[in-house]
């Protein structure tokens, strides 16, 4: 195996997107040259930056002129190299007039690397001309692979590993690794053992601080030489390999200041590699041009932009020669230095990176053929890219999130899919993030994987030759690379085939990768169907497609086909119809001829269904199953109806009848007639009667008018009527005069007419009863009272004659009762008086009198006035005087408080007690920083005690003097007590400095300060605006990244000082179901920077909204956050792209009064088994019944009581057994008031029932909302059991709405079906008792239950080529002969009051007769809507009447606001509305408690 010669830095450039020079413009040049024809290169094969090319390919250049082939030779001239495998010797042919020169290598290149060519100058044409050099590189295929890898294996390096390497030095043909190690002032070199593990490192000496390793074939002797750059020594050291994987000691060559990286390159055209290193402190990369025998020539410097960082090279603007870039790390740029094709370099065009660019690598990774730029942002934990505009200037970047603080980057096709994916090392976790290409040049969100401490460089090889991609990271917090292998794909395969008669797709043997997925489709021919599928000789499902899933082993699959058979159903009434031939099943392509034959009277009209038009016979080809019906028709007559004052009605009501019909005619009289008797084609007086249509006929109703009787009543008079008549006939109008006896008066009407009015008139419109009412004369009673009340009983405004009334004095507050006068007299109280007359009464009082006695000990009181006696409210001033060394206390016995003077009011008998006391003092005593001590220690002292005082300073604190009562320094002190005294003991404190620095990007506030001794003193450290704390050192050790801190009880003197880095934010990214935000999870962001997400549905889904920092933005599918200061969140929520079409049953006539169709099928003349008549909407009505109701019935509306009769309650629901009980309630519209269940109307009699019991429903109880509630739980019902299609209780209300203080919005059907019942039933726990109520329930019951009953109603269609619906085999029809099925009508989104949500299970809608009862538990339910801004509902049930209270608390358990405190409820169902205007954003909880209940629930105010 030869050794390599290496042209390119790989660890910075793997796919070096140098190119051939532009050849029009070349040949253009060439055709001015007239002395001298210099030959230039064509075209190449494999092209520049070609991907995928196979491993074995050979390498062809085409020239514009014919070539001197002594010039050709593989060491020098025609160089080809490989990234892994080194410098390749091969053969060198000549074809095309020695204008194409093609090299076929010994050994064929590695898989996956970078092949360089470098066509040098020593190329020349036959006239002896050199060629002007071309370097250009393209790279090999991968084995495709999942792009994972396995567990990191770790190997142990020199200290602080910051680069890593992989070349073949030893020249054994397998990758060996090198690594510069920074902290001990060596390179290491791993040499493979072959199989990708490694032996122990041999170290070799290079200078101060190596940051970079590079190896290539500096001085032409055919192996790998060692290059490194020393950022501590200002040189970079170059160390030669001595033919056998060893190297001799370093030669150092001085480069710029503190260089990081070395790379090499034939920059020249040489043919030999110059090394470029950039120096981050003297903002310079400087060239080392090579003098042909591996020694370098002084450095030249070239100017970049603030602290380059990283550099990489390749010829950018496809002039044939090698430019440079660099990343600068303190001006976030990066630098282009264009070649001028001499080996300078023009001055930097300078694009925009992320903050911190650390890492640069160029490799085309949109496949159009220039190199486009990669650059890992060591500030924003971003990777940039920049794509080549394809003439050397690059486009903005466009960033993806790598993990924190990425310091390098690389790019590998990792998984063999033809484009180049990216490797980040992330210095500040233990992770590399694989960032995969999309293919064309955007990425994929990172996937982490661990490797060591503080990853510093990241490469990619293929180190064990096993065809896949190995990764490596060097670790310099743990002084050890990580090797990470590639996990290769395993595979099976999948043997297809079938016979003649339909094919497989794939067919024939099919690998594919385990764990993946492989469908197969199977078409049979035409006229053919799937008669088995036999898999691993298995029979399975014959399905159109098979799939086998989770592939881990080989399989086979063998289809086998058969010729269809169909069946035809021919159906005729009044007629028949023969088929030709007669068979029960028919081959495809079989024609049969059919003929309609008539029954006597009929005759054939036309053919329907797979059979149309009048043409009979007629002949049908057999291509499916097929069902034709013969239609015919009958003779038909008028019937002629006459009526007066009255009205017919026909059932059925047609215009023409047939043969034979019965038409039912009901005679209708107007208001005020009856009925007599009929006269025409039908006699007699019966009504209804039935008349049979033989013939046209004419019927005549007739009708007389009524007569009515009239009773009048009266006591205490009498009623004259005019006329008076013992009957009268309708409509007559009768005079009523009312007559008092004598001490009465007429006062009204009552009975069948009511009023004030006498004389009045009554219309005679039925028998009535009148009564006149009449009232006897009344009196008024005047009573006069001063100082005083009286009370009447009876208390009446007026009296009749001879009642009699107790009179009752009542003297006021301090008066006493002396006698009566007027129409009662003297001084008997309560007293009697009878009315005969209007009356007058007067009561008398008088004032009370009261004594005054005072006592007092040790002191007197005076009395002003002083008197024997008082008036009651006379008001005495009492002043208490103390004796000499007491004072006033207080005063007690009926008077109390301590004023002096006070005011006493006289309001009975009084004894007064002054009460005095001697005089005490009190001794207040002051310290700060200290204490005192009292000698006697007392809460009060005497007047003349003595109190010894004695000062006790704190820690760190001494005495100095006494202040206010007590004065001087003496301690202790003696203080006599002769009244209050303050006094106040002072003391001094120590004191310390504080000195404080903040290092630049930042400040500390307060600065350097003095404090007291004990005290504390809090700094503020303050970072510049994107920047934040890094470290703080307290007295010289660190303390933590803070941006306060507080020194805490000071006893000595200290030291702080801070440094600072720039700010990073989190964007975190919340996803609801059915969509995904890429990139994901919580993503970081530096200061100022921008980050931009992608928001996407599932498939079937839409994006609702996206909600940015709480506030919607709409439904967008990207968002940017720009210049980022902040930590936001963004979160996008989704909804279903509704495709489900419902069904239900509507308030039909036509559909309930028809007669019930059971399914039946009958055998035709033909032998063929056919439906013996379609289905209506009644048979589908009965076989939701045979499903779902058993025998016993269920309750269909309303709460079941069962036998629980409370005489309390009067409870009624509707409990039915088979569908025709439920049809008999249709068959008339319902229109009148809603009103509850326990209020049925009788539309005949229009009178009200209270019920306790299950009632069948009928028409006579016109009542919408119960019609339409019973439509909601039939068509629940109906979807339950599948007779429409499932999941119709699971819609959601969608409409706000609001029915009895609840809004039935985000309730499911069956929810909503529950509440309904239970305000049905319940209704006077939720106050449904007055006619608004029933008003609002017929609103409801128009605006919400009518139109979700309709809006989804479609009538059946029995066109058998259209029908909707589906019907079961004759084998199960004839055990359900109701069995059929309602196709879906319309969805959601159709119908609109409704949504449908895929997630959202209602659960089951239970009627069963005792379990559809008040609710069992208490229930604490889900807020709607959740997140919610700012308002949402919150519901929940009660068990019975109990005390409850729903509070809010926020995340730390405080209480925020009180919804209900402690009150009194009634058992079932509540909403409280929660308004959170007032709140921020966040998490808050709600809790529940009703007697010993408890429930807390989360919900999410999002603004």
């Amino acid at each position: 195996m030869q050794t390599m010669i290496r042209l390119f830095n790989v660890h910075v450039l793997s796919q070096v997107s140098t190119t051939v020079k532009t050849w029009a413009v070349l040949l253009t040049l060439l055709t001015g040259l007239t002395s001298v024809a210099v030959a230039q290169v064509v075209s190449v094969v494999p092209a520049k930056n070609a991907l995928n090319v196979s491993p074995s390919t050979t390498v062809q250049v085409t020239f514009s002129a014919a070539m001197l082939t002594s010039s050709f030779n593989d060491t020098t001239s025609f160089i080809v190299s490989g990234v892994t495998s080194g410098r390749h010797r091969g053969t060198i042919v000549f074809s095309g007039g020695n204008t194409i020169a093609t090299f076929t290598p010994t050994v064929a290149f590695k898989q996956g690397e970078v092949v360089i060519v470098d066509l040098t100058s020593n190329l020349k044409n036959a006239s002896n001309v050199s060629i002007t050099p071309v370097v250009y590189s393209f790279r090999t295929s991968v084995s495709s692979t999942p792009g994972t890898f396995a567990a990191k294996v770790d190997y142990a390096t020199g200290s602080s590993p910051m680069s890593i390497y992989t070349c073949d030095v030893d020249g054994d043909g397998d990758a060996d690794v090198l690594t510069a190690n920074s902290g001990s002032t060596t390179v290491s070199v791993f040499k493979n053992n072959g199989n990708g593990t490694f032996a122990a490192k041999v170290d070799y000496t290079t200078g101060s601080s190596p940051r970079s390793v590079y190896a290539c074939d500096a001085d032409g002797d055919g192996d790998a030489d060692i290059m490194v750059a020393n950022n501590g020594s200002t040189t970079v050291s170059v160390l030669k390999n001595n033919g056998n994987g060893t190297f001799a000691a370093k030669v150092d060559y001085t480069t710029g200041s503190s260089p990081r990286i070395v790379y090499a390159s034939d920059i020249d055209g040489d043919g030999d590699a110059d090394m470029l290193i950039p120096n981050s402190t003297s903002n310079t990369i400087s060239v080392l041009k090579n003098n042909g025998n591996g020694t370098f020539a002084a450095k030249v410097d070239y100017t970049t932009g603030s602290s380059p960082r990283s550099a990489s090279a390749g010829d950018i603007d496809n002039d044939g020669d090698v430019d440079i870039f660099a990343a600068n790390s303190s001006s976030n740029t990066v630098s282009v230095l264009k070649n001028n094709g001499n080996g300078t370099f023009a001055a930097k065009v300078d694009y925009t990176t992320g903050t911190s660019p650390r890492s640069v690598y160029a490799s085309d990774i949109d496949g159009d053929g220039d190199a486009d730029m990669m650059i890992a942002n060591n500030g924003t934990t971003t990777v940039s890219v920049l794509k080549n505009n394809g003439d050397g200037t690059f486009a903005a970047k466009v960033d993806y999130t790598a993990g924190s603080n990425p310091m390098s980057i690389y790019a590998y096709d990792i998984d063999g899919d033809g484009d180049g994916d990216i490797m980040v090392a992330n210095n500040g976790t233990t992770t590399v993030s694989v960032l995969k290409n999309n293919g064309d040049g955007t990425f994929v969100a990172k996937v982490d994987y661990t490797v060591g401490s503080s990853p510093y460089a990241v490469y990619a090889s293929d180190i064990d030759s096993d065809g896949d991609v190995d990764m490596l990271a060097a670790n310099s917090g743990s002084t050890t690379f990580s090797v990470l292998k590639g996990d290769p794909f395993p595979s099976s395969t999948i043997t297809a085939t079938s016979d003649a008669n339909g094919s497989i797709t794939p067919s024939g043997t099919v690998t594919v990768n385990n764990g993946a997925n492989q469908v197969f489709t199977i078409t049979p021919n035409t006229g053919y169907h799937i008669d088995s599928v036999i898999v691993d000789g298995v029979k399975v499902e014959a399905t159109a497609s098979y799939t086998f899933t989770n592939i881990t082993s080989n399989h086979t699959i063998r289809l086998v086909f058969a010729i269809n058979t169909y069946t035809l159903s021919a159906s005729a009434v009044n007629g028949s119809v023969i088929k030709n031939p007669d068979q029960i099943n028919y081959n495809y392509g079989t024609q049969v001829i059919l003929t309609a034959t008539p029954n006597f009277g009929y005759n054939f009209t036309h053919w329907s269904g797979d059979v149309t038009g009048l043409k009979n016979p007629d002949t049908l080809t057999m291509d499916a199953n097929k069902s034709v019906t013969a239609s015919f028709a009958l003779n038909t007559y008028s019937l002629t109806i006459n009526a007066t004052n009255g009205s017919v009605t026909q059932n059925p009501a047609q215009a023409n009848y047939e043969q034979g019909t019965q038409v039912i005619l009901t005679a209708i009289p107007n208001t005020g007639y009856h009925f007599v008797d009929w006269s025409g084609d039908v006699t007699g007086a019966t009504n209804p009667d039935t008349l049979t249509m033989d013939g046209n006929k004419i019927v005549t109703a007739a009708f007389a008018i009524n007569t009515y009787t009239l009773t009048v009543n009266a006591v205490n008079g009498n009623v004259a009527k005019n006329p008076d008549q013992v009957s009268y006939e309708h409509g007559t109008q009768v005079e009523l005069v009312a007559t008092a006896n004598s001490e009465y008066h007429f006062v009204e009407w009552s009975g069948d007419f009511t009023g004030t009015t006498n004389p009045d008139t009554l219309t005679m419109d039925a028998n009535k009863s009148v009564t006149a009412s009449f009232a006897l004369n009344t009196y008024t009673l005047t009573i006069n009272a001063t100082n005083g009340s009286v009370t009447q009983n009876p208390a009446q405004a007026n009296y009749e004659y001879g009642t009699q009334v107790i009179l009752t004095a009542i003297p006021n507050t301090g008066y006493h009762f002396i006698d009566w006068s007027g129409d009662v007299t003297g001084t008997e109280n309560p007293d009697t008086l009878t009315m005969d007359g209007n009356k007058a009464v007067t009561a008398a009082f008088a004032i009370n009198t009261y004594t005054l006695t005072v006592n007092a000990v040790n002191g007197n009181v005076v009395k002003n006035p002083d008197q024997v006696s008082y008036e009651h409210g006379t008001q005495v001033e009492l002043i208490a005087t103390a004796n000499n060394g007491y004072h006033f206390v207080e005063w007690s016995n009926d008077f109390a408080g301590t004023a002096n003077p006070d005011t006493l009011t006289m309001d009975g008998n009084k004894t007064i007690t002054a009460n005095f006391a001697i005089n005490i003092y009190t001794l207040t005593i002051n310290a700060e920083n200290g204490s005192v001590t009292q000698n006697p220690v007392q809460a009060n002292y005497e007047h003349g005690m003595q109190v010894e005082l004695t000062a006790t300073p704190n820690t760190g604190y001494h005495f100095v003097d006494w202040k206010d009562d007590l004065s001087g320094a003496e301690n202790p002190d003696t203080l006599t007590m002769d009244g209050n005294k303050i006094v106040t003991a002072t003391f001094d404190i120590n004191t310390y400095a504080l000195t404080v620095d903040a290092l630049e990007n930042g400040s500390i506030t307060p600065g350097t300060i003095t404090i007291d001794y004990g005290s504390s003193q809090t700094f503020t450290i303050t970072a510049n605006p994107g920047y934040h704390t890094d470290s703080v050192f307290i007295d010289g050790v660190f303390v933590d990244s803070l941006v306060s801190y507080t020194f805490n009880n000071v006893t000595a003197n200290h030291t702080m000082y801070a440094t600072f880095a720039i700010n990073t934010y989190t964007i975190t990214t919340t996803a609801g179901t059915n969509g995904s935000i890429t990139p994901s999870g919580v993503v970081e962001v530096n200061y100022g920077t921008n980050q931009t997400f992608a928001i996407s549905p599932n498939s079937g889904y839409i994006i609702d909204s996206v909600v940015v920092d709480g506030a919607s933005v709409g439904s967008v599918t990207s968002y940017e956050f720009t210049a980022v200061t902040a930590n936001h969140s963004i979160a996008g929520y989704f909804s279903f792209n509704d495709t489900i079409k419902f069904r239900t049953f509507k308030e039909s006539v036509a559909d309930f009064t028809a007669k019930t169709i059971k399914l039946a099928y009958k055998k035709g003349k033909d032998k063929v088994l056919r439906i013996v008549a379609q289905p209506n909407m009644l048979t589908a009505l009965e076989n939701v019944f045979a499903k779902q109701v058993p025998k016993a019935g269920r309750t269909f509306l309303g709460v079941s009581q069962g036998t629980n009769k409370d005489s309390a309650k009067a409870y009624a629901w509707i409990d039915l057994k088979k569908g025709a009980d439920l049809a008999k309630g249709f068959k008339t519209a319902h229109t009148g008031q809603s009103y509850p269940l326990d209020y049925f109307r009788d539309a005949s009699k229009g009178t009200v029932k209270k019920l306790f019991k299950a009632i069948k429903f009928e028409s006579k109880y016109n009542n919408p909302a119960i019609a339409q509630g019973i439509l909601l739980k039939l068509n629940i019902f109906a979807s339950a059991a599948g007779v429409t299609p499932e999941g119709f209780g699971s819609l959601v209300i969608d409409t706000a709405s609001t029915l009895f203080g609840r809004n039935v919005q985000g309730l499911t059907l069956v929810q909503l079906a529950d509440y309904f019942d239970s305000i049905m039933t319940y209704w006077k726990r939720f106050g449904v008792d007055a006619i608004e109520d029933y008003q609002e329930l017929g609103n409801f019951t128009l605006l919400v239950l009518k139109p979700i009953n309709e809006r989804f109603y479609i009538a059946l269609d029995t066109a058998l080529a259209t029908r909707n619906y589906t019907t079961d085999s004759a084998a199960i029809v004839a055990k359900k002969p109701y069995s059929v099925i309602l196709k879906g009508a319309k969805t959601a989104t159709d119908v609109g009051i409704v949504k449908y949500i895929p997630t959202t299970k209602a659960g089951v809608l239970s009627f069963e007769a005792d379990n559809n009862t008040i609710p069992s538990g208490i229930l604490l339910e889900q807020n709607y809507p959740n997140p919610f801004n700012p308002q949402t509902a919150i519901g929940f049930s009660l068990l019975a009447v109990g005390n409850v209270s729903l509070k809010i608390y926020d995340v730390l358990g405080r209480e925020v606001t009180t919804l209900i405190n402690n009150e009194t409820m009634e058992e079932g169902m509540h909403e409280i509305q929660f308004d959170a205007s007032r709140l921020s954003s966040g998490v808050y909880y709600y809790r529940l408690q009703a007697g010993t209940f408890t429930e807390t629930k989360k919900m999410v105010l999002m603004k």
